[in-house]
Formats: structure tokens, sequence, C-alpha cells
């Protein structure tokens, strides 16, 4: 058995196994990607689509159209988290055994391709202006125990824990700090970030002399 499945040079492999190779890397594309709206990512999926016939199954078109939403989720607000339950509802809706037709359940019931659903978490932060409520696009320096980088929100920011400092960098607002808590703290020294992962949401305060954010988005002009 083991030498009749190692490959030989002139071993020649069918449609089918290719269409599942493909599928199973479209997938894996988008649950890598999910949430991010990466354009790169995209074209790769449309190449794939573009590149169907009357001969490619409907798992392989729904694999392909699935990893699309994959890296759109929820309007790019969420992606997948990373604990046991997120991972085996993640291995059941990705199963590598794609139906041939609408109605195949013969491997794997289609109904299972829905249960991502369950490892989907809202980890998108966005800042808001205390006046008029409104999202509003501000550079932030996102410190962790090992380097820190500048970012720009609304972006994708796991709750992992690794951020460890969250600094406003914007000369429209109002300066803000958000630290995680040390060990040797009390309770209260972390309770900001605690409520920012909770809410994910940053309030910020414009600083007089600056218009809103509506009626000057790069924040180039004063009153």
């Amino acid at each position: 058995a083991l030498m009749a499945s190692l490959p030989t040079p002139d071993m020649d492999l069918d449609r089918s196994t290719l269409d599942t190779c493909q599928s199973v890397t479209a997938m894996a594309l988008g649950m890598v990607m999910a949430g991010t709206g990466d354009l790169s990512s995209l074209r790769m999926l449309r190449s794939l689509r573009r590149k169907a016939d009357l001969k490619m199954s409907y798992g392989v078109h729904m694999a392909t159209h699935t990893a699309i939403g994959f890296v759109f989720l929820g309007g790019g607000k969420y992606t997948f988290d990373q604990d046991p339950l997120s991972t085996a509802a993640l291995l059941m809706a990705a199963f590598p055994r794609f139906p041939c037709d609408m109605t195949d359940n013969r491997s794997h019931l289609q109904a299972f391709r829905h249960l991502y659903v369950l490892a989907a978490r809202h980890q998108c932060m966005e800042a808001v202006e205390v006046e008029t409520q409104q999202p509003v696009d501000v550079n932030v320096k996102l410190t962790t125990r090992e380097s820190s980088e500048v970012v720009s929100l609304p972006r994708l920011v796991s709750t992992s824990g690794d951020v460890q400092t969250i600094t406003l960098e914007s000369e429209r607002y109002w300066p803000v700090c958000i630290q995680r808590e040390l060990p040797g703290q009390g309770p209260n020294s972390g309770r900001w970030m605690r409520a920012l992962e909770a809410s994910r949401r940053l309030y910020v305060k414009r600083r007089s002399g600056h218009l809103p954010h509506r009626m000057d988005g790069l924040g180039a002009q004063c009153a």
C-alpha cells in the first residue's frame, strides 16, 4: 500500500484531484486573510472564477466563493478566533470533501459549511469622535512585548493580550494612552484596556481650532 501511494515520474493527476487541491488552497487563503479585505487575495480568487468552465464541479465554485466571503467577513469587521471551539467549527465548515452538486451529501453534510459563523468574532477597532459620535480615521501606536508599529484605525486588532499599549498619534485630537494591566499593579490599572476590548471603540475628543472629520478628512485644515 505504501509503494502504491508513492508518486512516480509518469504519474498524471486527474481533474478531480487538481480541483480539490485548488479548493483547499482557496479556502485556506480565505481563512488566513479573513476580514482583511486584502485586494491581492481578492484578485487571486477572482482569477480562479474566470478560469471556471462547464466541466468544473459545483464544489469548486462553492469553495472559491466561500473564500471570497471569508476575505470580506462581516464587511471587514469580523475575523476568525483561534480557540478550540472555533478551530473545530472551521474544520467542519472547510472539510476538504467538496460536493459534486447541490444535493450531494454523501461524504459531508453541506449544512456543516455554515458552521464558520461559530468562529467569527468582531475584532474591528474603530475611533469614534465624542461630539459627533461618528467613526473617524486616526493613527495609533500599538506596542507589544516585542515591537511597536503605527497603524490606522479602523482595523482588526486581536484580543489575545499581545497589545500592551495603545497611544493616539494625531494632532487633531487630545492625546490618549491606554495600557494593559501590569504585574504587581491593582485590578483597576487595566480597566480602560478591558473596556476598549469589550466595546471595540476608542473615543477621541477633538482639539479646539480643528475642523470635524466630515469636513476635513485629512486633518490638514483649521477652523
